[in-house]
């Protein structure tokens, strides 16, 4: 094709679309129609990409057209930043075709046709479908370009990562090792290969690498490990346990910053030889599969082996912290405690107070054991912790228990009685007379829809049976029937008993709460999910603790009071917590 200037091309085009616009041919030279023809030529002609040395903004030129023009030249300095943003880390920058266009004035130049033939709707029509039709295509080379530029950008300054996936860089990360803030400097290049060299060491903590003062100091090609253990507030041996604790080259996955693992790990004052990977360099495999890594949680161990991750926070420590005589601002439980390690300008006071509150609750929850009999214990405690769940709930509430299925009934041969129970307590007890989880019935009871109720035999309990209840309360069937270990009994008499039970309270021979069950499930259908009111005293702590001794070390005494002075803890939690509710006035 012929080269010819961008007057006589922008002028030619113009003029072509006026007639299509049915405009009259003085509006060839407004500014929104100019901009218009630029854009069918930009698209038709292809926008052509070459990369600028030691920078991160590409150099683009359309295809065909000589010479210089204001017009192009604007299109293409905000296409050259659009594309090169992703590099640049201002993502914000998205050229938008159809903002370029207003600013040229296409309200005016529609004011305009309207003006001049108003009758007429089809000539702006068709005007209007050209410019947005070329916007889209425009917008799509767009996208082309910009894959283009960061794969060539990539494979020109970082050779050693994967160009063909940039995307799945973390942007932040991505803008920082390509150095943008230094383009055009004959340094940048060194820059980059030293950015990238502190990554494949220490990647895990890339936010700290990108802090300014650490930043020059990669740049500059000093010492890191020394400026890095300070800025973290670890030991040389603890900093070297996350040297290349991500997979090589790998620099994708935002769940690999574990600086926040690191400070629970010191502030819970867990040796380093438990840390993931036995706190040996090059462990990414350890720290990638232990969730202590990714999500750490109040203890080293705890997240992985409690069954619910507020449960010993929200038992026994929270009704602990509310007694504690504490001036404000209280801090009201572990986790509010524990968000304070995710600032960046923890002083070494307020981190030194945050560990040795926690290194209690370690000491109390943990002990001496390693990872090995903390498993052991929780998979004791296992059982347990639904029936800790529904004393929590139970003592949560202003309206506790539920209405009985129907008075305690007792056998013609007066041996056997069936007692519905009717509270998070005597659920519990059943739970422990037969080593079963029938505490996790507690929702199902709480909402209306299940009734639990104990068997005994001479006056021991010998079967807990489950009975399902219809919304009418017109329908009463067995569930479960089990007895001692979640195993179905086999004497013949307590199945017999229980069949006995049943035609009773269908022929009416003994009574059915029908009326008060009903009403229940109305108000449970109405209430159930907002009936959490009151916070837990320490009268629950005293109750759930026996229910956490399998949990807990050997030799912990039997009761709440006794284990908090024992341990330390409240004592322990009071100085700590006082000392960092006063380093925080001071801060203010």
């Amino acid at each position: 094709m012929t080269s010819f200037d961008w007057d006589t091309a922008i002028a030619e085009t113009s003029t072509h679309l006026a007639g299509l616009g049915k405009l009259p041919p003085p509006a060839a030279r407004h500014p929104a129609l100019q901009a218009i023809a630029l854009l069918s030529l930009a698209v038709e002609a292809g926008i052509q990409h070459e990369l600028i040395p030691a920078s991160t903004i590409p150099s683009l030129s359309i295809a065909r057209y000589a010479g210089r023009h204001d017009l192009p030249d604007n299109l293409l300095r905000h296409l050259s930043r659009s594309a090169a943003a992703p590099a640049r880390g201002v993502f914000h920058e998205r050229f938008s075709v159809k903002t370029w266009i207003t600013e040229h004035g296409i309200d005016e130049l529609v004011l305009l046709s309207v003006q001049h033939n108003a009758d007429d709707d089809s000539g702006r029509a068709a005007l209007l479908a050209h410019a947005a039709s070329k916007a889209l295509v425009l917008r799509e080379q767009l996208l082309t370009l910009k894959d283009r530029h960061m794969r060539a950008l990539l494979a020109r300054d970082t050779p050693e990562l994967d160009a063909s996936d940039w995307h799945a860089f973390p942007s932040d990360t991505l803008a920082w090792i390509l150095a943008s803030s230094h383009d055009g400097d004959s340094t940048r290049a060194i820059r980059i290969q030293r950015r990238l060299q502190a990554l494949r060491l220490y990647a895990s903590g890339a936010d700290r690498l990108r802090e300014p003062a650490i930043t020059d100091i990669i740049d500059s090609g000093a010492e890191l490990a020394p400026v890095l253990a300070q800025c973290l507030g670890l030991t040389r041996p603890q900093l070297n346990a996350l040297r290349e604790a991500t997979p090589p080259g790998v620099f994708t996955d935002n769940g690999d910053n574990f600086e926040q693992a690191v400070r629970r790990l010191r502030a819970h004052a867990v040796p380093l030889h438990q840390w993931p990977g036995g706190g040996r360099p090059g462990q990414y495999a350890a720290w990638a599969t232990l969730p202590v890594a990714r999500h750490p949680r109040p203890d080293a161990y705890s997240r992985r082996l409690l069954r619910r991750r507020r449960a010993f926070n929200d038992d026994l420590i929270i009704p602990l912290l509310a007694d504690l005589e504490l001036p404000p601002p209280k801090i009201t439980c572990l986790t509010s405690l524990e968000l304070t390690l995710h600032s960046a300008n923890l002083t070494a006071g307020q981190l030194a107070a945050i560990q040795k509150a926690l290194a209690c609750v370690h000491r109390a929850l943990v002990g001496q054991r390693g990872p090995n009999a903390f498993k052991e214990a929780a998979k004791l405690w296992h059982r347990r912790a639904a029936a800790v769940a529904a004393l929590r709930n139970e003592n949560q509430t202003e309206r506790p228990g539920w209405p009985p299925l129907c008075p305690p009934w007792t056998s013609p041969c007066g041996h056997y009685h069936i007692v519905p129970l009717t509270t998070a307590k005597e659920l519990v007890a059943e739970g422990h007379a037969h080593h079963h989880c029938v505490g996790t019935y507690y929702d199902c009871c709480r909402s209306g829809r299940t009734q639990i109720l104990s068997l005994r035999e001479a006056g021991k309990p010998a079967v807990t049976a489950e009975i399902l209840l219809d919304d009418a309360i017109t329908s009463i069937r067995v569930g479960q029937f089990k007895g001692l270990y979640d195993e179905v009994p086999d004497d013949p008499a307590l199945h017999q008993a229980m069949r006995d039970f049943l035609r009773h309270l269908r022929t009416g021979a003994h009574p059915l709460n029908r009326q008060e069950l009903r009403a229940y499930r109305k108000w449970a259908d109405k209430q159930y999910f907002g009936w959490r009111q009151r916070s837990l005293s320490l009268a629950h702590a005293r109750q759930a603790f026996p229910l956490y001794l399998a949990l807990l070390p050997r030799g912990t005494p039997a009761t709440f009071d006794l284990w908090c002075e024992q341990t330390g803890l409240k004592e322990g939690l009071r100085d700590a917590l006082s000392e960092l509710t006063r380093l925080r006035q001071g801060d203010a």
